[in-house]
């Protein structure tokens, strides 16, 4: 199944785009995404441990069931700002 992945962030540094599409198996999970996005770009391997991914408006664990064409956004950690 296809999912449409949103890349924010140092993410979308290292990765270069700020989308792209990524085939996974019928039934994947979040975990799923993160192990096939991992492969295909090593740059960003260090940031998937700490990113939140986030289907629809919500948060999601690492358990939550992909749907076939559904938008996932990779969010990494980040910092900065003003005090």
């Amino acid at each position: 199944m296809r999912v449409r992945v949103l890349f924010f962030a140092a993410m979308r540094e290292r990765i270069g785009r700020e989308s792209e599409t990524v085939d996974v198996p019928a039934g994947a999970t979040v975990a799923h995404l993160l192990t096939a996005l991992a492969h295909a770009h090593p740059a960003v391997r260090p940031l998937l441990d700490r990113s939140r991914v986030a289907l629809g408006d919500e948060f999601v664990p690492p358990d939550a069931r992909l749907s076939e064409g559904g938008e996932a956004a990779v969010i990494p950690p980040v910092s900065g700002g003003t005090p």
